[in-house]
């Protein structure tokens, strides 16, 4: 029977050593984590914080009560609280370890989730083919800049080799620079990039993608689909910018739709999509108006404003 304390105890003393045997010096194994092994699940616990409300042992409760729990249900609780969402998902979760200790400690981590066609993040994203979610991509502190992340990643793109899954995608903090500037050197990109600039603070969370391009022969029709749509929506934003610069409205008129444009994406960057389909239903209907009664000369001039989609 495995108990926490100790085994908690023996591994963040094996992590210590690691440290301190050399940091350019290691034998790092990537291998996939077994959740139904009792000393992988607990080897993970020791690295991972609380995703779930579970009372788990030592747990104070009402009036400041502690929990006291059989030693087999204390160790179900520990694993349901921080493992609880990977084994739902049926997640796949590989972890980097020292290939010579005599002790399992992790010291990265990342969990590959499949998903089916459809909607990513949000309601109103592109559709996205069949996908390898990447989630919880964590390397110890001690032993970042070593790359240690590039192949846990390499590795989840292999894992989606094996699952003839030809798509990854993965969500990232807009301020978290290492981990994009990480996700943008393995080929991620943007897939909602919004129509102007917008300050990171803003933005919040990036949905980013990936196609791992198999050849043409071997390619899925739901991949080929969606490469195709994104090549055909960068041409239809380019002949929209070329119209709009060879239209004959003011400067005044071209500033007022960057700034309706990026304060539409602050809002939906925010999540105010209730407030916002009414602030700008109204500032878009009194531009309508001011557009008709000053210059009907050309009313095509502003398609590609007025056919944009509002906030829902």
């Amino acid at each position: 029977m495995l108990t926490a304390a100790p085994l908690a105890a023996r591994s963040a003393i094996a992590l210590c050593s690691l440290a301190a045997a050399g940091r350019g010096h290691l034998g790092v194994v990537i291998r996939a984590a077994n959740l139904t092994d009792p000393g992988d699940c607990e080897a993970l616990c020791c690295v991972r914080k609380p995703v779930e409300f579970v009372v788990e042992q030592g747990s104070k409760g009402f009036l400041g009560q502690v929990a006291v729990l059989e030693p087999e249900v204390a160790r179900r609780r520990r694993v349901q609280a921080r493992l609880g969402s990977a084994i739902r998902d049926k997640a796949r979760v590989l972890i980097a370890a020292d290939a010579g200790a005599a002790e399992l400690a992790v010291i990265g981590t990342v969990d590959c989730v499949a998903l089916p066609a459809g909607k990513g993040r949000r309601a109103m994203g592109p559709e996205l083919p069949q996908r390898l979610l990447i989630r919880n991509l964590w390397v110890a502190e001690a032993f970042r800049r070593q790359g240690i992340g590039r192949r846990l990643m390499d590795a989840a793109e292999e894992l989606a080799a094996e699952m003839h899954i030809e798509f990854l995608s993965l969500d990232v903090l807009a301020d978290n620079e290492p981990a994009r500037r990480l996700y943008e050197g393995l080929g991620f990109t943007d897939l909602e990039p919004p129509p102007v600039p917008v300050p990171n603070w803003l933005r919040g969370a990036l949905s980013l993608g990936k196609a791992l391009a198999p050849p043409a022969a071997d390619r899925s029709p739901a991949i080929t689909y969606w490469m195709f749509s994104r090549s055909c929506a960068r041409g239809a934003s380019a002949r929209s910018a070329s119209l709009a610069a060879r239209s004959p409205a003011s400067v005044a008129r071209r500033a007022f739709c960057r700034s309706f444009l990026a304060l539409r994406a602050a809002a939906r960057a925010a999540s105010c999509s209730l407030v916002g389909s009414f602030f700008f239903g109204a500032v878009r209907s009194m531009y309508e108006r001011s557009a008709a009664c000053t210059d009907s000369r050309s009313p095509a001039a502003f398609s590609c404003f007025r056919s944009t989609s509002m906030v829902a």
